[in-house]
């Protein structure tokens, strides 16, 4: 069977838990539109997939603040240069959520070093030399939609449309967007995406764009196409596929932020066809086989905090606030917390989160936390502690 970089082979059954409720997101436009390889094989497979990995961790870091990441681990043949790139219409959860597709893709190139992938709201690119400076290559072409607009105006507004987005984004940071009414069209604008990779600079981004410029406009009288460059990625369309301008987020943010922080982290138990991960803010887990009714198990176990308090009052407001939401939960769709002073002098207190997960009943969720809080409060005394259980999840802080 043909290994594969993290990627799980498997068909599995799949439980994602998210601690914030509603998660509204816009469109993170994650479909991919094309997916390529080198052919060029890895030298030493741990030391190269162990690479692969940490570089996109880092990566991910990056594009969680910024919408873009570049970084390098290791060295010589086995080293990885990673680099992704949202869109600049993505907020930054969107961003997120596109860079999250393309790294479950990407590493379906092993044996092979090299490869990169253009989504509709991100670009990723993994290789073993350093790349990042690179803005043509043989392989710029266009992919053109396979509706035909034949009326002239139309074909007039794509090409100011375009004319504008590149003219706006070498002075843009290297992104642009441009609307073009159709003359004598009610309704019908022509849309235009440009975007470069921040990694080259402003003469290199002008030179790409020149180019995808030339080769989309061949598109024509397509009512759609896609420049896909080594430096830079254009689009037009008689569809409006932008996103709003990103404004500010909310506590939702984290909610999806997590998701995508454990979809990148899950992969990595391949070749093993179950995995399951807890974060401060999510839990999922992986299975080929139906756990959804599942409350207990062998491996639940708590963490310890590393630092000690040995004062009674704070251990005894710790149980009250753990007995707290323990009996709120399972009445409250699965999930309660609680505070509880411990000295108003000090303005001190203890705090406990409560969350089981959604598929159980009531029943199975009382026995899961009762079970969690006799765990958790054998922490104490340390002034922190995690139950990590099958079915629910108590933190103590």
């Amino acid at each position: 069977m043909k290994r594969a970089i993290l990627v799980l082979s498997v068909t599995f059954i799949a439980l994602v838990i998210l601690l914030l409720p509603d998660v509204l997101f816009a469109d993170p436009r994650s479909q991919t539109v094309e997916f390529s390889c080198g052919t060029n094989p890895e030298h030493n497979f741990s030391v190269f997939t162990r690479n692969f990995a940490t570089n996109m961790d880092t990566i991910l870091g990056q594009v969680q603040t910024s919408g873009f990441g570049i970084a390098v681990t290791g060295s010589g043949p086995d080293a990885h240069y990673g680099l992704a790139q949202c869109y600049g219409d993505l907020s930054l959860v969107d961003c997120v959520l596109c860079f999250s597709q393309g790294r479950t893709i990407l590493p379906q190139c092993y044996p092979g070093t090299s490869g990169r992938i253009y989504l509709d709201g991100c670009f990723m690119r993994g290789e073993n030399y350093s790349f990042f400076q690179e803005y043509t290559g043989p392989n710029d072409h266009a992919i053109c939609g396979n509706i035909t607009r034949n009326d002239s105006a139309f074909q007039e507004s794509a090409k100011r449309a375009i004319s504008q987005a590149v003219s706006a984004v070498p002075n843009n940071n290297g992104y642009a967007r441009a609307r073009v009414a159709v003359t004598q069209a009610a309704n019908s604008p022509t849309y235009v995406l440009a975007n470069c990779w921040r990694s080259i600079n402003a003469s290199s981004c002008r030179a790409c764009l020149e180019n995808a410029s030339a080769s989309i406009s061949r598109c024509l009288p397509s009512s759609e196409g896609r420049a896909l460059n080594t430096g830079c990625f254009m689009r037009y369309s008689d569809i409006n596929f932008f996103n709003p301008i990103p404004g500010n987020g909310s506590s939702r943010v984290f909610c999806i932020l997590c998701y995508a922080q454990a979809r990148t982290v899950i992969p990595q138990c391949y070749p093993w066809n179950g995995g399951k991960t807890y974060l401060d803010g999510c839990f999922m887990r992986l299975e080929n086989y139906s756990f959804f009714q599942e409350y207990t198990g062998p491996n639940n176990h708590a963490v310890y905090g590393n630092i000690t308090r040995n004062d009674p009052a704070f251990q005894g407001s710790a149980r009250r606030a753990i007995s707290r939401a323990v009996s709120d939960a399972p009445n409250n769709n699965g999930y309660a917390r609680a505070k509880v002073i411990v000295s108003r002098a000090v303005n001190d207190s203890v705090y406990v989160l409560a969350n089981c997960w959604r598929t159980l009943s009531t029943s199975y969720c009382r026995a899961c936390l009762e079970n969690a809080s006799t765990t958790i409060s054998g922490c104490l005394p340390s002034s922190e502690g995690r139950a990590l259980n099958t079915g629910c999840h108590e933190v103590l802080g």
